[in-house]
């Protein structure tokens, strides 16, 4: 099963924090995948206290995985991706496909930024994001 069985009409509708609402949904999904992994013994014993210790190499093995998913689904996106400067043939993209890669590399970061800060993911994500585009806007108006 994938995206194109699911009539986007059939979705129910949703009110309220779309960013909280997608981390909710994600973490849900987390502890379900972490019974199957941890059964098949790929899940280290990490209790979810929060923030983790960075320092443990479990951690840190947890988040090299957590990062590497969300690469392996950007590259399985920018492989679709065939169009080149110097070809004369030019390939149409499968959208829909590339769409759908682009959406399980984002969920995998919203499962990474989830494992790292918990329940506070939506809060502490929307603070850096807030933070970083001062300083952004900072270098790019004064020449930086």
């Amino acid at each position: 099963m994938n995206i194109t069985d699911i009539d986007p009409e059939t979705l129910p509708v949703v009110e309220g924090d779309m960013l909280e609402i997608m981390f909710k949904s994600q973490w849900e999904g987390e502890m379900k995948y972490r019974a199957v992994e941890g059964k098949n013994g790929y899940f280290p014993d990490i209790k979810p206290d929060y923030p983790l210790d960075i320092h443990q190499p479990d951690v840190q093995w947890l988040l090299k995985d957590a990062s590497q998913r969300i690469i392996e689904e950007l590259c399985e996106a920018t492989n679709l991706l065939k169009n080149k400067q110097w070809k004369n043939t030019q390939v149409k993209v499968d959208v829909e496909h590339f769409n759908e890669e682009m959406a399980d590399a984002f969920k995998f970061f919203l499962r990474l930024l989830a494992i790292i800060w918990g329940e506070h993911a939506p809060r502490i994500l929307f603070e850096m994001y807030r933070r970083k585009t001062t300083v952004t806007d900072f270098r790019l108006d004064t020449n930086y």
